[in-house]
């Protein structure tokens, strides 16, 4: 799943439009069905070689060496294998080795667009900071109305209140920067 997003730029880049809604929805669809195939293919097995049912607590009761072995190999054998699998798949995945490219590329189309629009281009780094100012911002006017709402219910100076907050928050900045 760590490569699904390099995979998801790379088609980006090729088709000129994202297809991440697509890959969440198979993504959620084999999910859910896997562990109901799986579960099918073992009640299947146990159906067709003999399983045993235990009654009681189930002391006593031994499957027949067929039915083990199978069992053993769908526990085991098909992780080995699909992990051998994909092991050799992995050798033929080149996406991430033009990504940084490809992704400089994403980026001059999108600013292309944009621009075209008649739009004011944000870089993906300066749009990080103005969210993450935005973000502190209304961070900030949630605790001061939170204090506001402290102070009128306990009949404490807002202001002396808030002189103390911001006293506060620029030693834990001070303290962070250090």
């Amino acid at each position: 799943m760590s490569l699904v997003g390099d995979v998801l730029d790379h088609l980006e880049w090729k088709a000129g439009f994202r297809c991440d809604g697509i890959t969440v929805s198979f993504t959620t669809i084999f999910t859910l069905f896997m562990p109901i195939l799986g579960n099918a293919i073992i009640n299947k097995v146990l159906a067709n070689d003999g399983y045993i049912t235990p009654v009681g607590n189930g002391e006593g009761i031994v499957q027949n060496t067929n039915l083990q072995i199978i069992l053993d190999w769908l526990a085991l054998g098909s992780e080995v294998v699909s992990s051998l699998i994909i092991v050799v798949l992995m050798l033929f995945f080149n996406v991430e080795k033009n990504l940084s490219k490809e992704q400089e590329e994403i980026q001059k189309r999108k600013k292309k667009i944009i621009l075209a629009s008649g739009g004011t281009w944000v870089s993906p780094k300066e749009r990080e900071i103005l969210d993450e100012k935005e973000f502190d911002k209304a961070n900030e006017e949630l605790a001061l109305s939170h204090l506001k709402r402290k102070c009128d219910k306990h009949q404490l100076d807002f202001e002396i209140e808030k002189a103390k907050y911001f006293d506060k928050k620029a030693k834990k900045a001070k303290h962070e920067h250090d």
